[in-house]
């Protein structure tokens, strides 16, 4: 098995809670951990827990010991929410960042998931947001070249 550190990006099968912080204990409230990403579709399926949900595409996830990435993220109900059905309501990539957050609740497990979302869910436009980039290192080599001759 692969040994995953926090100061370097290890790519990963999948991003999951538990490989993001091994059990989940009582007494660790707070921020679990943090993710970007790009989702792009979503996959589903059975175990002998139950149904399962999972994003396809482009993601990032760390904390203070992992740092992994992957293209199928399988996020607390929370978040995969709102995340597919902005992808079942027509959008192709749809990006967002997030703080997964465990606090404490009268369930059967003890506790329940929370999100702060840090990037707003929003539909990508790659190509718009290459063009920004591109326009934005051309002005800046414009302005460059423009020092170098006065």
């Amino acid at each position: 098995m692969v040994e995953i550190q926090a100061d370097v990006q290890t790519l990963v099968k999948k991003i999951s809670s538990k490989l993001m912080c091994g059990v989940i204990r009582e007494n660790e409230d707070g921020i679990l951990y943090n993710v970007i990403g790009t989702a792009t579709g979503v996959k589903t399926g059975q175990s002998n827990f139950g149904e399962w949900v999972a994003l396809k595409g482009e993601f990032n996830a760390w904390n203070d010991k992992v740092n992994v990435k992957s293209n199928v993220i399988f996020l607390p109900e929370v978040a995969t929410i709102p995340l597919e059905a902005a992808l079942k309501a027509g959008a192709k990539h749809v990006d967002f960042g997030i703080s997964v957050i465990k606090g404490a609740s009268d369930s059967v497990i003890g506790y329940e998931y929370s999100i702060k979302n840090i990037i707003p869910v929003k539909e990508s436009n790659r190509l718009e947001d290459l063009r920004e980039r591109f326009n934005s290192f051309s002005n800046d080599e414009k302005r460059s070249n423009k020092k170098k001759k006065e």
